[in-house]
């Protein structure tokens, strides 16, 4: 056992002292969700700050906006959602070009859908709504290209709260179609987002 556990030790010093620094860096990146998400628009907007050889702060904004008209069917839909999140890495593994991080945090989003309906005599309404607080738990996989440069894979999952309203308006009259909140918790939850994340020496 007592080998077992230096070995260990052993294995941790070396990493140590082989991996990337982190300490006195700040990054900025863009990302995007995979799969579904494009590449080139990228939805997901971060900063990193390491505050220790091992450990990075991650703050991090998320927006998407669509709006779409149909002339034809008198219907307009839109859609927005926002997200803002604050992670801690964690290496627990590393190089001195790759980190492999533990990853834990919070985050709150909101997203809201509408369809409008302006036919000709009954023009309608129809807005869905959901919010959600989430705490996080993950693995994330950063691999530097150059000094300053890197690319960034992380899968995230955790335990969320969440609460929806779907509600439809018909000239004065709102009427409340669906409501429901809960707790959402496990692997099926598991979201995975790629970054190229810009690193600037901080001191």
């Amino acid at each position: 056992m007592k080998r077992i556990v230096l070995v260990l030790a052993l294995l941790f010093a070396v990493q140590t002292v082989w991996a990337a620094d982190m300490s006195n860096k700040v990054g900025f990146g863009i990302g995007q969700a995979i799969p579904g998400g494009e590449l080139l628009s990228p939805s997901y907007f971060t900063m990193r700050v390491g505050l220790m050889p091992g450990m990075v702060l991650a703050p991090e904004l998320f927006l998407l906006m669509v709006s779409e008209d149909s002339k034809v069917d008198t219907v307009k839909t839109s859609q927005s959602n926002i997200g803002l999140g604050i992670g801690v890495l964690f290496r627990v593994l590393g190089t001195n070009t790759t980190n492999l991080y533990g990853i834990g945090g919070f985050g709150f989003e909101m997203d809201k859908a509408t369809t409008e309906d302006y036919s000709e005599g009954n023009p309608s309404k129809l807005t869905s709504s959901q919010s959600a607080f989430g705490l996080d738990l993950g693995l994330g996989l950063e691999h530097f290209v150059t000094n300053t440069l890197a690319v960034n894979l992380n899968t995230l999952s955790g335990l969320s709260k969440y609460s929806s309203k779907t509600e439809q308006e018909v000239g004065p009259t709102t009427t409340t179609l669906v409501e429901r909140s809960g707790l959402s918790f496990g692997l099926k939850n598991i979201d995975c987002k790629l970054y190229v994340i810009w690193y600037v020496p901080f001191m």
